[in-house]
């Protein structure tokens, strides 16, 4: 998929279908940053057809609680093959002990070789790998896996453990640290899609959109979106530019290439 400016539009935010919940500290963190700086750094990043928010839930949230009723947005087709939905693993620090009890007051008293349950995390399954073993738990359907992996969460912060998010492609590394980590049942796009319509929302951080190439950069003010009246105006004031995979962005390394539209 070739990047098209013509995709890049200002949309209505209730026209928007978020699929996950947002994390309250970061939306709060987000509105602070969008108050302070006066612009919306990068535009969310919505499916052409049934306007799903695929990645941009913080700064969504972030505008309805400031009060803006637009945002730039990038539409693209969800079928195109260069959009992967992956997936957030949990990764919970504490003492070894706690580690097994939480998991014995999960049930999960018998571990599971690997092969088997990566075999139960392409179902409805919720994967646990704590101490050089893996166990697993089946559900009914993904939204109740996923509500599982949630109560996880909200314990977590209660008991006051620290919990960081991490690529699945990156859960060996944890593993190999021996933390807990936590792995969800994977997820394709047509659940994304269904479970957006329905308004179930999975839990902050659960997908991990990969979408080539990415339109980052965008740099709008929010006083012309506060105020937009469907006028034409010019999105994009510069040549983008174009970043290979793996480069590092703002602090942040990206797996795609991005296509920086307005270069500070």
């Amino acid at each position: 998929m070739n990047f098209d400016p013509k995709n890049i539009r200002i949309l209505p935010l209730n026209s928007l279908l978020p699929h996950e919940k947002a994390i309250e500290e970061s939306v709060e963190k987000l509105k602070n940053e969008i108050l302070s700086d006066g612009i919306q750094k990068d535009p969310i990043i919505v499916e052409k057809d049934t306007f799903v928010v695929l990645d941009g839930t913080h700064r969504l949230n972030a505008f309805k609680r400031i009060g803006i009723e637009y945002a730039v947005c990038y539409l693209v087709p969800y079928s195109f093959e260069g959009i992967k939905v992956e997936r957030w693993t949990r990764v919970v620090s504490h003492e070894k002990k706690i580690t097994s009890h939480l998991l014995d007051a999960l049930g999960l008293r018998q571990s599971i070789p690997v092969e088997k349950a990566f075999q139960l995390s392409e179902k409805k399954g919720v994967l646990f790998f704590a101490g050089g073993s893996c166990y697993g738990k089946e559900f009914s359907s993904i939204l109740e896996a996923y509500s599982f992996v949630e109560k996880i969460d909200k314990t977590s912060k209660i008991m006051g453990w620290k919990v960081e998010y991490l690529p699945e492609d990156e859960v060996d590394i944890a593993m190999r640290k021996g933390r807990l980590v936590i792995l969800g049942p994977r997820l394709r796009k047509q659940d994304v899609v269904e479970l957006a319509r329905k308004g179930m929302l999975l839990p902050p951080k659960t997908t991990h959109h990969i979408i080539d190439p990415r339109p980052v950069s965008i740099r709008y003010p929010v006083e012309k979106l506060r105020g937009w009246r469907e006028e034409p105006d010019k999105l994009i004031n510069q040549e983008p530019k174009i970043l290979p995979p793996e480069s590092i962005y703002e602090g942040r390394r990206y797996k795609e290439s991005l296509i920086v539209l307005n270069e500070r």
